[in-house]
């Protein structure tokens, strides 16, 4: 679990907002882009490393809090007719990229059942890369966090298997 109720949002902390913005109770600052893509990031490693993933309610769709009132405010919904009670803030790319996930997770078994193995780690240029594998089934996850585009080079499969490349 990312997020919990008890504090400020995972949207709002990776804002890196003084706590003084958020306390006493108000909503926190509106997250920026820098903290979008650390909750992407988070996301996206919670959903393929071993374990089961837990979305708190309401991060799915971008919702943001600073203390537990506002971290604990009613679910933003994307149906709703009546643009008054209809946030302009909800996300669907968050909520697309949490579908992906749980579409990968629920397409490979070895996301979800699969021991977890290191391939590399290289901290100057900031990629990360492990493997979720099963007997005869390997998935490969590769990280980049960090702001500069990398080449990675991997040995992946055997020859003449496909592999198969994905992003969100």
């Amino acid at each position: 679990l990312l997020g919990v109720g008890s504090g400020p949002r995972l949207l709002t902390l990776f804002s890196k907002a003084p706590p003084t913005e958020y306390f006493p109770p108000s909503p926190g600052p509106t997250p920026t882009d820098a903290a979008v893509d650390r909750w992407r990031l988070a996301t996206i490693a919670q959903h393929l490393a071993p374990g089961a993933p837990v979305t708190f309610y309401g991060d799915e769709v971008g919702l943001y809090g600073g203390d537990v009132v506002f971290a604990r405010a009613p679910m933003w919904w994307d149906d709703l007719l009546d643009p008054v009670t209809k946030s302009p803030r909800y996300r669907n790319e968050f909520f697309a990229l949490i579908e992906w996930l749980n579409r990968l997770r629920a397409k490979y078994a070895a996301l979800r059942e699969g021991i977890s193995r290191p391939v590399l780690h290289d901290p100057e240029h900031k990629v990360l890369a492990f493997a979720r594998a099963l007997p005869g089934d390997e998935v490969i996850v590769v990280i980049n966090y960090g702001d500069a585009k990398h080449e990675v080079q991997l040995t992946a499969g055997k020859a003449g298997q496909l592999v198969a490349l994905m992003s969100p």
